[in-house]
């Protein structure tokens, strides 16, 4: 993996984070709703690591498993999923790497394609939601990742240009979007691999959010 990004033309002051594999483990309640929805409408059941890269590449691709019968399973989807919506957990180094970043002053957004009422229960039972200045979801209206619209969103709310923020994610399209927008992609490696992350726009690659926090502090001098 690659040991330093491009030079920033400007002092980084945000980070951007996915949610989803990224800050916090929550793909039970989205692994039991598609197998409900697929067993529903006698739909094949896609593996819980096909269900994760899936929900990696954004822009739809998890409805797109259902084909033409998309409406009637998002709907005993989302039944099934929030019914188990809080059965969810914090990464390991999730707290540590919010903390630390604020203590450095920066700002702290949240960029998931989940909705924000969901996306703040979650938080908000882990523990996290209070370390954040802003959370952009999921909206009818607006583009889902990896078109850049969101992630210039949460720049717009921190008061930062996109040059001034790294966004750390474990999917494609959180580094296609990143990169789209002008931010910084740092590619958490998981469902997807460093290689996988770096050809989609991630400058670097880390295992863990301990080395996630490791990384910024020696690339940024936070």
């Amino acid at each position: 993996m690659p040991s330093s990004p491009s030079c920033a033309p400007v002092p980084v002051r945000a980070l951007l984070v996915d949610l989803d594999g990224t800050l916090i483990e929550a793909f039970a309640p989205i692994v039991r709703g598609v197998h409900a929805a697929c067993a529903a409408l006698g739909i094949p059941a896609p593996s819980p690591e096909e269900v994760r890269r899936r929900t990696g590449r954004g822009g739809g691709h998890l409805r797109a498993l259902f084909g033409k019968k998309a409406e009637a399973a998002m709907r005993i989807f989302y039944e099934v999923h929030d019914a188990h919506l809080l059965d969810v957990a914090a990464k390991p180094g999730a707290a540590a790497l919010l903390a630390a970043v604020r203590r450095w002053g920066w700002k702290v957004a949240v960029v998931t394609s989940k909705t924000e009422p969901r996306a703040r229960a979650q938080l908000a039972h882990l523990g996290l939601l209070a370390y954040l200045d802003a959370l952009v979801g999921r909206t009818a209206q607006r583009p889902q990742k990896p078109d850049p619209a969101p992630v210039r969103l949460a720049c717009a709310r921190l008061g930062v240009a996109p040059e001034q923020a790294v966004m750390l994610g474990d999917g494609i399209a959180d580094m296609e979007a990143a990169a789209r927008a002008g931010c910084t992609p740092l590619g958490l490696v998981g469902h997807y691999s460093a290689a996988e992350l770096l050809a989609a726009g991630a400058v670097d690659c880390v295992a863990d959010l301990v080395e996630a926090k490791q990384w910024l502090a020696r690339n940024f001098g936070a």
